[in-house]
């Protein structure tokens, strides 16, 4: 019988680290506004002040919605120093 082994490039294959730090970024400008909006969400629904009438609510909706954007480049930023930081971490290690 005869051994098969998979090609040296798949079998040591690791993420370089602009991927990985461009992926965190990636990562951060998803999570953290899905977080603040689900926060925000909470926070209108337990303390009622986007059930006045029909200007309140589109005055609720539109905070949030600018919440949410503006706290997209954040969680970018976020997700880059996260990530720059593991790949540095990882770069000293080996």
């Amino acid at each position: 019988m005869t051994n098969i082994e998979p090609p040296s490039s798949v079998q040591g294959r690791s993420i370089s680290f602009g991927w990985l730090v461009c992926g965190g970024a990636l990562l951060g400008a998803v999570l953290v506004p899905t977080a603040v909006f689900g926060a925000v969400e909470v926070y209108d629904r337990l303390y009622g002040a986007c059930s006045q009438g029909a200007e309140g609510s589109l005055a609720c909706v539109l905070r949030q919605v600018m919440i949410t954007a503006m706290s997209v480049p954040i969680g970018a930023v976020i997700g880059f120093v996260m990530a720059y930081r593991i790949g540095s971490r990882r770069r000293a290690a080996s």
